[in-house]
């Protein structure tokens, strides 16, 4: 190429939409881990593999919760015990809690033991009006820089 030449790029961008699907409750029993292992199993029978969505009713899992082979994203209720991370084993498979909301909780995030040395990134979570928004009693690596606390 030579000074002054001109070069002509075009880019083609294809959209496709992504089917979600919500779950509540009232669409299966969710009340213990045994139920909510229980209902992505049934899943596949249900809907595709898109992302599934389940709204979590206001009660305390205390058993641990394996849940493999799909995409799904669970959403808390709004009750007073908050999110509670006690774990002394397992793997991460992901250390990343973004775009979160954690709104009326008496705590709305609790650490007590987390089985990775990653840092948790909240980036693009908000905290609102919570007793405590992040209780870290493990001392685990955090990145808040992103999250808003209101």
């Amino acid at each position: 190429m030579k000074n002054g030449d001109i070069i002509r790029l075009h880019q083609t961008q294809t959209m496709e939409g992504i089917i979600t699907h919500h779950f509540t409750s009232d669409d299966a029993l969710l009340d213990t881990v045994e139920d909510l292992e229980a209902f992505p199993a049934r899943l596949g029978e249900i809907v595709g593999p898109e992302d599934e969505y389940i709204r979590l009713p206001p009660v305390t899992y205390t058993e641990e919760l394996s849940v493999t082979g799909r995409a799904i994203h669970f959403t808390g209720s709004t009750d007073e015990a908050g999110g509670c991370f006690d774990a002394a084993r397992g793997t991460a498979s992901n250390s990343r809690y973004v775009n979160n909301l954690f709104r009326s909780n008496g705590t709305a995030v609790l650490l007590v033991q987390v089985p990775s040395d990653v840092s948790l990134e909240f980036s693009g979570t908000r905290f609102q009006d919570n007793g405590i928004d992040i209780d870290n009693r493990c001392g685990h690596a955090l990145e808040l820089d992103e999250a808003v606390f209101e």
